[in-house]
């Protein structure tokens, strides 16, 4: 109860904020599961950079609605908290950039998605135990084989 007359005295942007979030998580993660051809394209391609407007909402607002939104859409990984919070930002004039990494110095494989904006982590949180992917991989190389 607590929590919804908080939610009720915020201010009117903020609840704009937080519907726009959880509609996106939840949409993302029901794609994730249909089986469309190149929706894995679509999910993880970059958003566009709108001009911001007059009253667009700081960096800090966009990613504390992502956060409380994240709370109430069970099964929103860091992917889909990552996807959403990149394309509200975009949307707002900050050039997000979604980054992947891995664990550095595990045995297993565990990875986990982060966004930045300005060169600093503004949603999920990285540390310095996981590494970028890019900066992990080299780039791949057409391979020549023998044809026949």
């Amino acid at each position: 109860m607590r929590r919804l007359r908080k939610l009720w005295a915020s201010p009117r942007r903020f609840k704009a904020l937080l519907a726009e979030a959880f509609i996106r998580l939840w949409a993302l993660m029901v794609l994730r599961f249909l089986p469309v051809p190149g929706r894995a394209q679509r999910l993880t391609r970059g958003h566009q950079v709108s001009q911001a407007r007059r009253a667009a909402p700081s960096f800090e607002e966009v990613c504390h609605a992502v956060d409380i939104a994240s709370c109430y859409a069970p099964g929103a990984t860091c992917l889909v908290k990552a996807q959403a919070g990149s394309a509200m930002l975009n949307r707002f004039g900050y050039a997000a950039e979604i980054k992947i990494g891995v664990l550095k110095e595990s045995s297993e494989l565990k990875a986990h998605a982060w966004v930045e904006w300005e060169g600093r982590v503004v949603l999920g949180t990285t540390g310095s135990q996981y590494v970028e992917l890019s900066k992990t991989m080299p780039a791949t190389r057409k391979l020549d084989l023998p044809i026949g």
